[in-house]
């Protein structure tokens, strides 16, 4: 049995300038980050002395003998895509919702293709594995989906991404210091709205949007850029609130899809409770909000919003992860 841990992520900044509809011609940069709220995958060989081939627990539990029975698309298609020879038993735990912003399904797909080459005593890096994966969710199973979340979700920690032609891919970690990241642990508050969407429908319009929206995007890109010089340079952090609302108004002009009414209203009232800023995670739709505080203003603000729900999270360092690996009773399965 093997067990992979996979971290969510928060995008800060520049997020849809990663699709590469945009980046191949030109280019793309995204301020995220790793969260310490994980995505896991338990694998084993199918034991030989039961009757079908596959078993796949996720949301639905899934026993059949043939790959092409199997429903839960980037499960058979990791399958496919890595030649596993073998049947297997699988299961999915994630402590965030899916569908909800946080990088939900490219954490589940970097932690399934580094359990899956675990299991057949192979080894990625974590670059590797987020390019592998970026080629399931894109090529394979033509998701509308950027190339943020995976890197993010396999290298974990707080990066400064630029994408390029020919899916070129530069990582930046950043490390302003110990003082500045428990800062942001201490700014940020992930709020759920209550809503969850599909993000590749949500992100249809937005791509179809990319000839015609150069100054939206090239407005976001500098975004990431401005984040990326601030945390480099330690520097007062209160600018991030005045950049989380310009952020909400490109996304709100970028696509009509991203900003409904009732996130519109949550965004509102946390604004009216004191939070410098506020913006929608991943695609928009519905999903997780993000609010930057005042400092010393948390616990004033959590009181005011006590009546959602509001996820405490901190920024992480690690990437996907092996957490347990017993291959001698994958042996005895052979």
């Amino acid at each position: 049995m093997i067990i992979s841990r996979t971290p969510y992520r928060v995008s800060f900044f520049g997020g849809g300038t990663d699709y590469p509809e945009w980046f191949e011609s030109n280019g793309g940069a995204v301020v995220a980050s790793a969260i310490n709220k994980y995505a896991y995958i338990i694998c084993q060989r199918t034991p030989r002395f039961v009757d079908y081939r596959y078993r796949i627990s996720y949301r639905n539990t899934e026993i059949v003998s043939n790959i092409d029975e199997i429903q839960h698309p980037a499960v058979r298609e990791a399958i496919r895509l890595l030649g596993i020879p073998y049947g297997i038993e699988l299961n999915h735990h994630g402590d965030l919702l899916a569908r909800s912003g946080v990088g939900s399904s490219s954490a589940f797909a970097v932690g399934l293709l580094n359990v899956l080459h675990h299991l057949g005593a192979r080894r990625m890096s974590p670059a590797g594995l987020a390019r592998e994966a970026i080629e399931l969710e894109h090529d394979i199973l033509h998701e509308t989906v950027g190339c943020q979340d995976q890197f993010t979700c396999a290298l974990g920690g707080l990066n400064y991404l630029e994408f390029g032609p020919q899916r070129s891919v530069s990582v930046r970690p950043i490390t302003p210091g110990p003082e500045v990241l428990d800062e942001i642990d201490e700014r940020m508050v992930i709020v759920y709205s209550g809503e969850q969407r599909i993000s590749s429908v949500v992100a249809e319009p937005l791509i179809g949007n990319v000839k015609s929206q150069e100054k939206l995007f090239n407005a976001t890109h500098e975004l990431a850029d401005k984040a990326y010089r601030i945390l480099q340079a330690g520097s007062d952090l209160d600018e991030f609130g005045d950049m989380f609302r310009e952020s909400w108004i490109i996304k709100s002009k970028l696509n009509y899809l991203s900003v409904t009414t009732p996130l519109q209203e949550l965004h509102d009232r946390a604004l009216s409770y004191g939070a410098l800023g506020g913006k929608i995670l991943g695609a928009g739709g519905g999903g997780f909000l993000m609010f930057w505080l005042k400092r010393g203003e948390r616990e004033k603000f959590l009181s005011l919003m006590s009546d959602l729900v509001i996820v405490p999270t901190k920024l992480e360092a690690s990437g996907t992860s092996i957490i347990f690996e017993d291959m001698a009773s994958e042996a005895a399965r052979q």
